[in-house]
């Protein structure tokens, strides 16, 4: 944060309760232990948003430590206490304040999200040869409760690990109880591309070639074959939030009624607790975030007559400068 006060954005954006005789236990997450006078100390709360839920200060009023908890504990010494309550109300505790945090004035050139239902929509996951990650990846997805709303399917690319990685989508299919497709998708062969050069033809069989080859089979696959009209993407390795499919059913139509949009993505390369003020912000960015991403037909129907034989800095990268 600055060392320059800005109390009135502060306190604009959230409010604060106070309670004697008691202290917050741990510092934020940036362990930052240092003594600040009240006015400060606020501003300095606020800014590091979900990392700060409050502040505790000396009963003599020498300082107050930025802390990293909502819990109230006695305080022998009588310190004071205060609980951070902002316009992010995703995280606030059970015995948060009943009565309405101040909100700012709602811009009236702003409209709602368009109202819209995912339809015929599916959940692909893309697998290589991490089998437990696939099994954790595919339970934080089918143990929430719009699960059952999505066709799920689970695409692998190397053979050598077919056996390992069908064991464990049955496994979980079998405690979820709910029904995973599993496709194959076999290697690039040489010979499906006459007018590439060796050199070239080489590059596609190294593991960026084979990451891209993969995407682009499964993008195909997908919207192509099996007629989807939307599919959330995700890889092996990823970890599901719990709100992971309410936020895509919640912003489809958006997809829907604004043309210059063409995904949603519940990944941010720079979305750690101290650098968002507010976790339920949905942010507008000309920079393809892959990674847990939803994606229309419509969109792919664009991208597939763009996509080059040779993405040879990284389909990802590809898709960021694109259009």
């Amino acid at each position: 944060p600055t060392k320059q006060p800005q109390p009135e954005a502060a306190m604009s954006r959230c409010s604060w309760t106070r309670h004697n005789n008691t202290h917050l236990p741990g510092f934020t997450r940036l362990e930052d232990k240092e003594e600040y006078p009240l006015d400060l100390a606020f501003d300095y709360c606020t800014e590091l948003g979900q990392a700060c839920h409050g502040l505790t200060c000396s009963p003599d009023g020498g300082g107050c430590t930025l802390r990293g908890s909502w819990e109230l504990l006695a305080s022998p010494s009588g310190e004071i206490s205060y609980r951070k309550f902002c316009e992010d109300k995703c995280n606030w505790p059970d015995d948060h304040p009943k009565q309405p945090v101040q909100q700012p004035a709602r811009n009236p050139f702003l409209s709602p999200i368009p109202a819209a239902e995912l339809s015929n929509t599916a959940v692909v996951i893309l697998a290589h040869k991490k089998a437990d990650n696939l099994k954790h990846c595919l339970r934080t997805l089918m143990q929430q409760n719009d699960a059952k709303l999505f066709k799920f399917h689970v695409s692998m690319d190397d053979a050598g690990s077919y056996g390992e990685l069908e064991q464990a989508v049955q496994q979980v299919v079998v405690e979820e109880g709910i029904p995973v497709q599993t496709w194959h998708i076999h290697p690039f062969s040489p010979g499906e591309k006459s007018n590439l050069s060796i050199g070239q033809k080489k590059w596609l069989t190294n593991p960026t070639g084979k990451i891209q080859h993969h995407y682009r089979s499964v993008f195909e696959k997908t919207f192509m074959h099996e007629s989807y009209e939307n599919a959330i993407f995700l890889e092996e390795d990823l970890v599901a939030a719990p709100d992971f499919f309410a936020l895509f059913r919640s912003t489809a139509g958006l997809l829907q009624h604004d043309p210059s949009l063409w995904c949603v993505s519940g990944w941010n390369d720079v979305g750690f607790s101290t650098t968002v003020s507010d976790s339920c912000r949905l942010i507008r960015t000309s920079y393809f975030p892959g990674l847990g991403f939803l994606l229309p037909r419509s969109a792919w129907l664009v991208l597939r007559e763009m996509w080059p034989d040779l993405p040879t800095m990284g389909w990802d990268y590809w898709m960021r400068v694109a259009f």
